[in-house]
């Protein structure tokens, strides 16, 4: 949860998702607590909101620093967006179509997120980004280097 914005309990939000893909958001989860959206402001990469219940500048500093949550379902991706949720459960492919495994998860590590993904009931990490990686309808093809998902080097 970010600071304070105003004086009448609005939060300027710190988050990688621009405002138009959060206007549809009815209600964050704020600290465990589902609190409603009364509405949405602030400039396209800056976004703001107001929550019902907080109504001043103090109420949000007490809430600063919290983890704030949407329902993935109210997120609005946009055409070239995708959230990392909707890639949890596609299969992976290689080039040559060969099935290589399914995705379990993608972990945000810093300067490099990473695709978590089964293959032959073994965890394996590959890299989230071009040109290793690219996002076809329904699926992910991966240019795995060698080595990236087996004991081969």
């Amino acid at each position: 949860m970010g600071h304070p914005q105003g004086l009448t309990g609005r939060v300027r939000l710190h988050s990688s998702l621009p405002l138009a893909s959060l206007k549809g958001v009815t209600r964050l989860q704020v600290g465990g607590v589902w609190l409603a959206v009364e509405g949405w402001g602030g400039a396209p990469t800056a976004p703001t909101v107001k929550l019902v219940g907080v109504s001043s500048r103090d109420a949000v500093a007490a809430l600063n620093g919290q983890d704030l949550h949407a329902d993935p379902s109210e997120l609005q991706a946009g055409p070239d967006r995708v959230f990392y949720h909707d890639l949890v459960g596609l299969p992976v492919f290689d080039p040559l179509g060969n099935s290589l495994g399914v995705v379990l998860d993608v972990l945000e590590n810093g300067p490099q997120d990473l695709l978590v993904i089964s293959v032959a009931g073994e965890e394996r990490l590959a890299p989230l980004q071009a040109p290793y990686v690219r996002l076809l309808e329904g699926r992910i093809e991966l240019d795995a280097p060698p080595g990236l998902l087996d004991d081969e080097a």
